[in-house]
């Protein structure tokens, strides 16, 4: 069965199309959904899709398609929704990246914001802190470390699954290197300090992308204040394993 790409119009199923103008260049992006792909590989070559380069419209002939993000939708028994970005000159004469034949790689940073429990304080003496001895939520900021990866052919996903489908530590240091694109520029970890959360695959100017986030903490390791008979804090931490560290293998080191 030869897979179908359908352009998604009514933006009230959530897949809404953009168009918009920053400092005089267009950029948007539209939906579709593909039926009777086998596999995600597939849904690249399904009909009726744009293909690298074509216009947003008629009206904007230079705002061309960049970047393919296909993902399956959950209970569709096999439906998948592609977005399409669009791009007047991040890949057609612009000055983006322009990955060379073969293996290229770019990291960029994201902030946000987590959470964990915590039962003992930071007061001196450290106080316990009961709330129904469930303890109290406390915000640690993660960083999240995307990783993309640009080849000529559509890259083995196996062992990336692996490591997304229970999320790992590294067991071994990484470098993580092209910080914001620039070469040369590399961000050292230790181990047990990135957690891998997940990957995307994707097609931009012409080449297949893989984008891993990785998610650091100074470690992923579970520390849990230990409390005496009389359940009061005694200043002494335990440091226990929450995730398996494995070798990512699979993620540019």
């Amino acid at each position: 069965m030869t897979a179908i790409a359908t352009y998604i119009i009514n933006a009230k199923d959530g897949y809404p199309t953009d168009l918009r103008r920053e400092r005089g260049v267009f950029s948007g992006f539209k939906h579709f959904m593909i039926k009777g792909a086998a596999s995600i590989g597939e849904t690249f070559d399904a009909t009726d899709l744009p293909v690298s380069g074509d216009p947003f419209d008629a009206l904007h002939p230079q705002c061309k398609a960049a970047a393919f993000k296909p993902v399956l939708l959950p209970g569709s028994h096999g439906f998948y929704k592609m977005r399409i970005d669009y791009r007047e000159d991040d890949y057609f004469g612009g000055g983006g990246i322009t990955p060379v034949e073969g293996l290229v790689l770019t990291t960029t940073l994201q902030q946000s914001k987590s959470s964990v429990n915590t039962n003992v304080s930071v007061d001196t003496p450290p106080k316990k802190l009961t709330n129904n001895d469930v303890g109290v939520s406390k915000i640690v900021n993660v960083a999240t470390y995307l990783v993309k990866q640009y080849s000529a052919a559509l890259p083995n996903i196996a062992p990336l699954t692996l490591l997304s489908d229970s999320p790992k530590t590294n067991i071994s240091p990484i470098s993580l290197i092209n910080f914001m694109g620039v070469e040369g520029a590399t961000i050292d970890f230790e181990a047990k300090q990135l957690l891998y959360g997940g990957y995307t695959l994707g097609r931009e100017g012409g080449f297949f992308t893989i984008t891993h986030e990785l998610l650091s903490r100074r470690s992923w390791e579970n520390e849990r204040d230990l409390l005496n008979a009389s359940n009061e804090p005694t200043g002494t931490k335990e440091m226990s394993n929450v995730y398996e560290a494995v070798d990512f293998g699979s993620v540019p080191s």
